[in-house]
């Protein structure tokens, strides 16, 4: 009986030291993911960031466009029409 309850106690000892050496192998990985995946996660997000305003400086320079050629062809139409 002494035995099995030896057993068991050695069984608790290694699935406890296998779950401390999976833990460190988490925090490592975390460790790596953090200092080094992060910094060019925002570096591609501020120029992703970057490249959608100049997106958006572009469309509002189109629609201004647009709407002057449409003011400009409705002032000539009504003195076109005079």
């Amino acid at each position: 009986m002494a035995t099995k309850m030896g057993k068991k106690i050695m069984d608790v000892q290694d699935r406890y030291e296998a779950l401390i050496e999976r833990m460190t192998k988490i925090e490592a990985t975390l460790d790596v993911i953090l200092n080094n995946h992060m910094a060019h996660i925002e570096k591609s997000m501020s120029n992703i960031e970057k490249r959608l305003d100049k997106q958006d400086n572009r469309l509002w320079g189109v629609i201004l466009a647009l709407l002057t050629t449409m003011i400009g062809g409705v002032f000539s139409f009504a003195m076109w029409m005079m």
